[in-house]
């Protein structure tokens, strides 16, 4: 594609200019994914960049997930979920939640990320973690009993009410798959 180059070149303009352009491009990849992704690398997150151009990176990564990109995108989503921002954090365990649920065939790599997060010292990481896990379970119960299993062992641990609340009702919701806990 013939626009593309261009736009690569605008992202090292001003923030101004790099918000729209990140705008546009995220627009444009559902569309144009192909033509993205010899670029890939360019959508990687510095610590340094603006909450706003963190967000259309991390949409844009997401969206840019496929079975050849996979192991470069998920190791940068391991390294931002050490970011000491909470957002940013809570808002890439969710980026791995959404690549999962966009390519299933990646989906238990992801899972197997999202469950060693939940062993973190930050209870905003395994809260997250644990919400993400949720949802990719829902997709597909039976498949991951053991997870399951091991999410309900977490109940009396886990302190963030969201996180909880989302352990309590995995637990409920497929109590008879696993009738036994702990």
């Amino acid at each position: 594609d013939a626009v593309v180059k261009p736009l690569i070149r605008l992202t090292r303009k001003n923030r101004e200019n790099q918000y729209l352009v990140y705008s546009n491009i995220s627009t444009m990849i559902s569309n144009r994914k192909k033509s993205f992704k010899p670029y890939l690398k360019h959508f990687f997150i510095f610590q340094s960049d603006p909450s706003f151009i963190k967000e259309l990176k991390l949409d844009i990564l997401s969206s840019l997930a496929s079975e050849s990109s996979i192991s470069d995108i998920l190791k940068e989503f391991k390294t931002y979920v050490k970011y000491p921002d909470k957002k940013f954090v809570s808002d890439s365990i969710k980026a791995i939640c959404r690549v999962a649920t966009n390519v299933p065939d990646i989906s238990e790599l992801c899972l197997n990320i999202l469950l060693k997060l939940i062993t973190s010292d930050s209870e905003d990481v395994v809260a997250q973690s644990v919400i993400a896990i949720r949802h990719l379970v829902q997709q597909n119960p039976k498949q991951h009993k053991k997870v399951i299993k091991v999410m309900g062992t977490l109940v009396q641990a886990v302190q963030l009410p969201s996180a909880k609340a989302s352990l309590i009702w995995m637990v409920g919701e497929y109590i008879s798959i696993i009738p036994k806990i702990g």
